[in-house]
């Protein structure tokens, strides 16, 4: 019994991972380590941050960006145009 207990969750643990992986731009949060040290004091080298797609952000905040094939995080220091353009610190 604990054999098919074991087999369903397995089942079950890989069934999402695939859903999760092949809709990863639809999925509304990322989890993902931090590498680098560009948004140090507030976030360090190896540390685990999640991320929340589509949401709000200010003066202030970290956002993040997709580039390439890595997410960048830089700190928004305006925002103009109605939400249009974001003005970061940071390359």
């Amino acid at each position: 019994m604990k054999k098919i207990a074991f087999l369903c969750l397995f089942i079950l643990a890989y069934t999402a991972f695939v859903v999760i992986a092949c809709n990863y731009e639809e999925f509304p949060v990322l989890i993902a380590r931090a590498n680098g040290t560009s948004m140090y004091p507030t976030i360090h080298d190896g540390d685990v941050v999640v991320i929340l797609r589509g949401a709000e952000f200010g003066v202030g905040d970290i956002a993040t960006f997709d580039r390439r094939d890595r997410v960048v995080a830089h700190r928004v220091i305006g925002i103009y145009a109605h939400g249009r353009v974001v003005e970061t610190k940071g390359r």
